[in-house]
């Protein structure tokens, strides 16, 4: 290629790129923003408000960053676009059976990547005292399942199968002991909880290394006497005939949260208030995650044909609540602690809980009894945090896969406990969580 064309061919290239940033800038500008994601069923980044001080300070600029890469013009297509791209081919075997690639999901919500224990590393508990037997459940058999990944569908239901790896769920528990070792004069607290395929699937799937039941009881073992470690397990179990666990979503249910909330009570000297006490109202119509996730499978549409509701109950003690950006708590962005006025057309509709993920949230109550507490989380936290509106003050809520990377803000958190004088520390994490090695890290960061 001669210099002329080759100087003409990068001009070309250049004016072209340059005319897709102002294309996508000028559509940015001009298109409506969002305010929840249904696809990634979070809260997005709003416009920051501008001052000399937040400039200069760069919170600004970053959060105007994350504001932009939240509103990026057709962000969902792309990302659905995204997730087709790194889609991986099953292959149906018979009428029951499906078999595709394992992934991890990196935020610690979805699946495992490491294989689960075989005989040769068997998971070994140690041993409980006798307790009175659990009303007895029905399990549907295996021929009734069809499995894709680590998902199975069982009729209109699906449900996550975790297993457990010995060596991460160690180091969950270190990472917890480790947070009361560098505030022994706080109240730590751990909630471990089972999802829906400890109760809902063939008993090969809640099991040996499949029970979630031993890999808690695995974990609290390993936990510092000094940590309070609440067992919302029997609850679940106790009441598992109810409506705990979507069968289209891989949540609980506010039921099912308000279950773990019970046993925490008790485990740290509260009086639950009476599930009966709330006024209640609910969403129809969910269709949630497990439909997502399986709906490239004629058999999923069994999920969508008979849909969730959303229940919900409302806090009986005034709260109001807004969620940051940073720990400088800086252009607070109000919430309502329960949405009973979620617009008609919310597709995930479990945003009614504190409007789903965002990096940190505070709540303030009508109590005046001195506790604040502390809660880090996914996303089966937020049906929790309503309840803790009873006890505390203030609740800080805490999403540490928001914090702590190369394009998050930073967040310490025995700094931030000193700093707010919180009382009790909160981790409630579902079955995954103890398993993942990524979420552990970030457990790991925020304690620096």
């Amino acid at each position: 290629m001669n210099t002329g064309k080759r100087k003409l061919w990068q001009f070309l290239s250049v004016s072209s790129v340059l005319l897709c940033v102002i294309f996508f800038g000028v559509w940015s500008f001009l298109d409506a923003d969002q305010e929840i994601s249904a696809l990634e069923k979070r809260t997005l980044a709003q416009v920051p408000d501008f001052s000399l001080a937040t400039l200069f300070a760069g919170d600004f600029t970053r959060d105007y960053e994350s504001y932009y890469a939240d509103n990026f013009p057709r962000r969902d297509g792309f990302i659905t676009l995204s997730y087709a791209l790194n889609h991986v081919y099953y292959f149906d075997f018979g009428q029951n059976t499906v078999i595709v690639g394992r992934r991890e999901v990196g935020n610690g919500e979805g699946a495992n990547a490491a294989s689960p224990p075989t005989e040769d590393d068997p998971l070994t508990v140690p041993a409980e005292p006798p307790v009175a037997p659990l009303p007895k459940l029905i399990f549907p058999t295996e021929d009734e399942v069809i499995q894709k990944d680590s998902i199975l569908l069982i009729g209109d239901r699906a449900v996550e199968i975790p297993y457990t790896v010995p060596d991460r769920v160690t180091r969950y528990a270190a990472a917890i002991n480790l947070t009361q070792t560098l505030m022994p004069g706080r109240r730590v607290i751990s909630l471990i909880i089972p999802n829906g395929a400890e109760f809902y699937s063939p008993e090969k799937f809640h099991s040996g290394p499949y029970s979630q039941k031993d890999m808690i009881t695995l974990a609290y073992s390993q936990m510092d006497p000094a940590v309070f470690t609440v067992d919302a397990y029997t609850r679940l179990r106790e009441k598992a005939d109810q409506y705990l666990y979507f069968r289209t979503d891989h949540h609980w249910t506010a039921r099912g949260a308000y279950q773990a909330y019970f046993a925490y009570c008790e485990s740290l000297g509260f009086k639950p208030v009476p599930l009966e006490s709330f006024s209640t109202g609910r969403y129809e119509n969910f269709v949630g995650s497990m439909y997502n996730w399986t709906s490239n499978l004629p058999q999923s549409k069994q999920l969508l044909d008979h849909p969730d509701y959303v229940e919900y109950f409302v806090p009986l003690v005034e709260s109001t609540a807004a969620y940051y950006f940073s720990t400088g708590m800086t252009a607070p962005y109000p919430i309502p602690v329960v949405d009973t006025e979620l617009p008609d057309d919310t597709a995930n509709k479990y945003l009614c809980f504190i409007r789903g993920d965002t990096p940190l949230c505070q709540i303030i109550t009508a109590n005046s009894n001195g506790k604040k507490c502390i809660v880090f989380k996914e996303s089966y936290g937020n049906a929790f945090i309503p309840f803790l509106t009873s006890h505390y003050d203030e609740i800080y809520v805490v999403d540490p896969r928001l914090f702590n990377t190369a394009s998050t803000p930073a967040f310490n958190l025995p700094s931030f406990v000193n700093e707010h004088d919180i009382n009790d520390i909160v981790f409630i994490n579902y079955s995954f969580i103890p398993n993942n090695s990524a979420y552990i890290a970030m457990i790991e960061n925020m304690l620096n």
